[in-house]
């Protein structure tokens, strides 16, 4: 699920790791700010928002249908 408002764009933990798996050309940024720290996703936190706020961000997520918005 993805969340989008003026100026950010918040995504479920879960989701961002799908978009990783299914060939899809990730901004760079977008992957540093997720996978760059080492993030585990699990059932704790795989429902959780990352919150991205660069407009590149911003416009790669709003041009993903296969998120419900």
């Amino acid at each position: 699920m993805k969340i989008i408002t003026d100026n950010a764009v918040y995504v479920q933990k879960n989701d961002i790791a799908y978009l990783n798996q299914i060939d899809l050309a990730i901004p760079a940024s977008v992957f540093m700010k997720f996978f760059g720290n080492g993030i585990v996703i699990n059932d704790s936190n795989r429902y959780e928002f990352v919150k991205f706020e660069e407009l590149e961000e911003i416009d790669f997520f709003k041009g993903i249908d296969r998120m419900i918005d």
